[in-house]
């Protein structure tokens, strides 16, 4: 079972760190030999989720989004579940955050 786990921001932020940890536990307690691929913002900042977990670099940079976050878009086909947790809200109180927000939703 390969399972995406997308959404995933920083988990300097408590809750959204929570959030991952989680919805890893759930899928682990529904598949308990599950392979999770998490795309984060911020991949730094999760460290050991356990085996069988690879956190992918799914932040942006001023070129664009990053390559592992695209080449994960582009395999969501090969996934047997995707899972999205509350890190991926949009927001735009400031220029870049309407930017980005506007870049993300296409």
């Amino acid at each position: 079972m390969k399972v995406a786990l997308l959404h995933c921001y920083s988990a300097t932020n408590a809750g959204d760190g929570l959030l991952v940890i989680e919805a890893i536990d759930l899928i682990r307690e529904a598949f308990p030999d599950a392979k999770i691929d998490v795309s984060a913002q911020h991949p730094d900042t999760f460290e050991d989720l356990g085996p069988g977990v690879v956190v992918l670099d799914g932040g942006f940079s001023p070129r664009g989004p990053g390559r592992d976050w695209l080449r994960m878009l582009r395999r969501l086909d090969e996934y047997d579940l995707v899972v999205g947790v509350g890190g991926g809200y949009l927001r735009a109180g400031h220029p870049r955050e309407a930017l980005v927000t506007a870049l993300t939703r296409r």
